[in-house]
């Protein structure tokens, strides 16, 4: 993986939770990694929910490779939040591919 195709500042966060005032778990979302991606936009799709159409768009991240990032993660880039819907692992610990959808 050439370092000029990770162009893309982008920050991985991690959720912690507390409990509010009355006992209900509130997730605080905190950085867990800040670094450098190659953002790959895809079409955006239309999902339908119980209150009508849903534009969303996605894509995929490639960074290097690092152990620790699942699902339960989020990614903040460019001002928009986005849900890590899968993870692969590129050629043995090269890389990995972060597909997403934009948070709702």
């Amino acid at each position: 993986m050439r370092a000029g195709q990770l162009d893309r500042p982008i920050v991985i966060e991690q959720a912690t939770y507390t409990q509010d005032s009355i006992g209900q778990e509130i997730p605080t979302w905190r950085p867990w990694l800040t670094t450098y991606a190659r953002w790959e936009p895809t079409l955006g799709s239309e999902r339908f929910q119980a209150n009508g159409a849903h534009s969303i768009m996605g894509g995929k991240f490639t960074i290097r490779y690092k152990t620790g990032i699942d699902p339960t993660m989020r990614i903040l880039f460019d001002g928009k939040i986005y849900a890590i819907k899968a993870i692969a692992e590129l050629t043995r610990r090269q890389g990995l591919e972060i597909v997403v959808d934009i948070w709702l």
